[in-house]
């Protein structure tokens, strides 16, 4: 399995930035072809391996972008200082919320501008969450909330990652991305694509078995395990996209 990544989307409002895929499919291994990232001890990111999240930077983002992690994930900070991006989260205080520059994971060699503080006033050209969040009740009503707080994060044209909770939906809750999705446009959101990370491969498959017993038998509560995640991406809807077939 590999990365597939075939028709793009170019921004009209800026040549600087890389081409963005409309498609991507993400395998659990390094691929060829890739170069080298920073990989080490450090964590997967829902799944993906440090490589594959350096390339995901990389694909949305430029030279000297500040980005925005809201989880102050190992492998984000790493791949951005890797990229010579500025990695940076939300922190909340007595003076309300501020963006606070992330430092190179431990073993990364120390950088050398300040890893304090932020660049004032900057905008981020992406940002990256996980819903629901920690700190915060999981509802409609917040998650609109929580949009449009980190809409105000992006510069024009910046792109926001959100993961939602790898849950099946059931009667009393409604599947998480879509609920995303829907209070996206809200928010000044736009639609941009779905990144698929394959988180495992399962080791049998029961439909390749022979029909001894009936496939819901065999499979956990009679479902498949889920094997992905899915993270969103949306840009900000003053963006204009224009699609190149």
């Amino acid at each position: 399995m590999a990365d597939v990544a075939h028709a793009s989307m170019a921004p009209t409002a800026s040549r600087t930035r890389p081409r963005v895929p409309v498609g991507v499919f993400l395998a659990t291994g390094c691929q060829p072809g890739h170069g080298r990232a920073p990989a080490g001890r450090l964590p997967s990111w829902h799944g993906a391996t440090p490589v594959a999240v350096a390339e995901i930077i990389r694909t949305y983002t430029a030279d000297g972008d500040l980005i925005v992690d809201l989880d102050a994930h190992p492998a984000v900070t790493a791949a951005a200082w890797f990229l010579h991006r500025i990695p940076a989260t939300l922190t909340t205080g007595r003076d309300g919320q501020r963006l606070r520059a992330l430092p190179p994971p431990p073993g990364e060699p120390t950088p050398p501008r300040d890893a304090d503080a932020a660049p004032a006033g900057a905008q981020a050209a992406l940002v990256l969450a996980t819903l629901p969040r920690p700190d915060e009740p999981d509802n409609p009503t917040t998650l609109a909330r929580a949009l449009q707080r980190w809409r105000t994060l992006l510069s024009p044209g910046g792109y926001l990652i959100v993961t939602p909770a790898s849950v099946e939906p059931t009667a009393q809750r409604p599947s998480p991305r879509g609920a995303v999705i829907a209070a996206a446009p809200a928010a000044g959101l736009r639609w941009h694509q779905q990144l698929l990370i394959v988180t495992r491969l399962p080791e049998t498959e029961p439909r390749a078995e022979a029909l001894a017993a009936p496939v819901n038998a065999v499979l956990p509560d009679g479902r498949h395990a889920r094997a992905h995640r899915t993270p969103l991406v949306f840009v900000t809807a003053q963006f204009p996209e224009v699609t190149h077939a």
